[in-house]
């Protein structure tokens, strides 16, 4: 006889009020005060991945006139790395979080 799998899905519930918490978190004022350049929005999305699987799609967006050398990845990199990291974990490593740096005017078509 072959073997068997039984597969399970994690799939974890986050309370409304926990969820606003995070995105408060990561609020343009509270990037500034941990030294990071300030965006002109952030938004936190509930989604999906290209797996199908769960995930948050964090969108950090700047002002269409940011020049290029404000967005370099050696200067934006920490940021990104912290919103990643701290969504992860407040959310209890539910699912991953895609952070992104955009500016105003290409994300129009993704956050409507």
């Amino acid at each position: 006889m072959g073997a068997r799998y039984i597969v399970f899905a994690q799939v974890a519930i986050i309370d409304t009020a926990s969820l606003e918490k995070v995105r408060s978190e990561i609020q343009p004022d509270q990037l500034v005060q941990r030294g990071f350049p300030r965006p002109d929005r952030v938004s936190l999305l509930e989604g999906t991945d290209s797996d199908g699987e769960h995930a948050f799609h964090i969108y950090l967006v700047f002002s269409d006139d940011t020049p290029d050398e404000a967005l370099q990845w050696n200067k934006i990199e920490p940021m990104i790395s912290w919103v990643r990291d701290h969504v992860w974990k407040a959310t209890g490593e539910s699912r991953w979080p895609y952070v992104r740096v955009k500016r105003h005017k290409d994300v129009a078509g993704e956050l409507g």
